[in-house]
């Protein structure tokens, strides 16, 4: 567990510690804990499991939303005050209200369709993410190492991440 702590505490580290985001990350390792602890009760190893909760909770944008929280992650928002309903079981959050105006859609389009629209990163990421699928399927296979293999993943994600964001940094310094 020690590793979701870790990268709860990665995930939630550019964002001020507002009560709201607090009560965010609460939900979120909760529900991560459930996925890892359904994952092990199947049969999966620990690194297994801990993979699998990464890649199903690891992109915050999507989460915040279901989270209440889209507001207080865009860049410039305005944070939220935290729901004041209890959640409807113990240890399980509640999906909060929409938020009204389409503030989050707004923001993703202005923040995403920057990268999503340009053809260059594009073209990368129609060879960069099947070449890694071939990778990890070669890695697993080959060596039989499903129980490490799945790191490629999160190296990967994060990899692409620092590329399209140089890329984009580059593009609109010139």
């Amino acid at each position: 567990m020690d590793t979701i702590e870790t990268f709860l505490d990665n995930m939630f580290a550019p964002y001020p510690a507002t009560p709201r985001l607090t009560e965010a990350r609460g939900e979120l390792r909760a529900m991560m804990e459930d996925a890892y602890n359904d994952a092990i009760a199947q049969g999966k190893t620990h690194n297994e499991a801990v993979g699998q909760v990464i890649t199903d909770f690891g992109n915050l944008q999507e989460l915040a939303p279901v989270l209440g929280i889209a507001q207080d992650i865009q860049p410039g928002g305005t944070p939220q005050a935290a729901p004041t309903a209890a959640p409807s079981e113990p240890g399980r959050p509640t999906t909060p209200a929409p938020t009204g105006s389409g503030d989050y859609s707004t923001w993703q389009h202005n923040e995403q369709n920057e990268t999503k629209d340009d053809p260059f990163i594009s073209f990368v990421a129609s060879i960069y993410w099947p070449a890694t699928v071939v990778i990890y399927l070669l890695w697993s296979f080959i060596f039989d190492a499903w129980g490490i293999s799945w790191i490629i993943w999160p190296v990967a994600a994060i990899a692409f991440g620092i590329f399209t964001t140089g890329y984009t940094y580059r593009r609109s310094r010139q």
